[in-house]
């Protein structure tokens, strides 16, 4: 598993919900919102609200030329 600083300033899409690994499809029942990884690998817009739920993070790394 990488470092987390390795996805620092990296932007995110998070599903609030459980999904399968293999089976990731978005329900009307689901909370998507966008965030990014700040300098210290934490998440932003995750908040105490979201404690104990289990999260979807899909990482947007840029595809290098």
């Amino acid at each position: 598993m990488p470092k987390k600083t390795a996805y620092a300033n990296k932007e995110v899409t998070i599903i609030v919900g459980h999904k399968e690994r293999n089976n990731l499809m978005v329900t009307p029942d689901d909370r998507v919102f966008t965030g990014v990884f700040g300098n210290n690998g934490r998440l932003s817009s995750v908040g105490k609200d979201l404690e104990g739920q289990e999260l979807t993070v899909v990482v947007h790394i840029p595809e290098e030329n």
